[in-house]
């Protein structure tokens, strides 16, 4: 499993460099997205408050 192993961790070293040069900016990223999606969802889920899902009666 070497022929898989090595080149995947080789490959993710590699893409680290560009987190490293994003610096602060990369966490910022992810802290938005993070913060869209959540809301994203939490919005979804007003929307369809009705359904009561799996359980329905």
């Amino acid at each position: 499993m070497d022929w898989l192993f090595r080149p995947l961790g080789s490959f993710i070293q590699w893409t680290f460099q560009f987190i490293e040069m994003a610096g602060m900016n990369f966490n910022l990223l992810m802290i938005f997205v993070g913060t869209a999606l959540t809301i994203y969802w939490v919005l979804q889920m007003l929307k369809h408050k009705d359904d009561k899902g799996l359980f329905k009666k």
